[in-house]
């Protein structure tokens, strides 16, 4: 009547291959929420959030509210100082990488002074006339000769 049949097979078969079928479609439901979920918290936002709307209601539509709320930069930014792999440059404020004597962003020179703080060098003496220069003068404004830097 609903169109099962004794034909071909057992009806018993039939129904196991039906309750397999929804096992694998429920384990991907699950999966795919639990990937729009990481992939919102990779992007600083709430996992938990993205997590349950996916389950609940379609992880195509956790994909969407994924790709349409904007990403926490401040959120990420804070995570990557957590993990001690960059620092911010006291200058600008950009985040660099912990090793940097020197900031991509602004130009700034700094040393590094502990495992996160930085140390800006304000300037440079001259090794012949010893007049102080700009931190980024190699070479003396004064005289033409070389610097290097005042270590306080």
């Amino acid at each position: 009547m609903f169109g099962l049949s004794n034909s071909g097979g057992s009806l018993s078969a039939k129904c196991c291959t039906y309750s397999v079928n929804s096992a694998v479609f429920i384990f991907v439901w699950v999966l795919l929420s639990v990937f729009f979920g990481k992939w919102n918290e990779s992007r600083g936002n709430s996992f938990w959030s993205i997590f349950f709307i996916s389950l609940l209601l379609s992880p195509l539509l956790g994909g969407l509210c994924v790709l349409l709320n904007p990403p926490d930069k401040q959120g990420v930014e804070e995570k990557i100082l957590l993990s001690g792999e960059m620092k911010k440059c006291p200058a600008c404020a950009e985040l660099i990488k912990l090793e940097a004597i020197k900031c991509k962003h602004c130009g700034e020179m700094f040393e590094a002074v502990g495992n996160h703080g930085v140390k800006i060098n304000q300037n440079k003496i001259c090794l012949k006339c010893h007049t102080v220069n700009h931190f980024s003068n190699s070479y003396c404004e004064n005289c033409g000769g070389e610097t290097f830097v005042d270590k306080p």
